[in-house]
């Protein structure tokens, strides 16, 4: 909501809109997060280990809307 994410094209995900949430499931978020998302400013984290990432996601899914 800052400026910096306002000037990011195409804008950041909102993890809070339930359209987000429409098509994902937990293997495609990490997914995302592992190898990021070309075209975007979400860049791949596949420096994380595997623990780590599925604790990223099982705390996005518990806290989708």
């Amino acid at each position: 909501k800052g400026p910096a994410g306002a000037a990011l094209k195409p804008a950041p995900s909102n993890f809070k809109d339930q359209q987000f949430w429409k098509d994902r499931d937990e293997k495609s978020v990490k997914a995302g997060i592992k190898n990021g998302k070309p075209g975007t400013a979400m860049m791949a984290f596949a420096h994380l280990i595997d623990e780590d990432v599925e604790s990223i996601v099982a705390y996005l899914m518990a806290n989708k809307p």
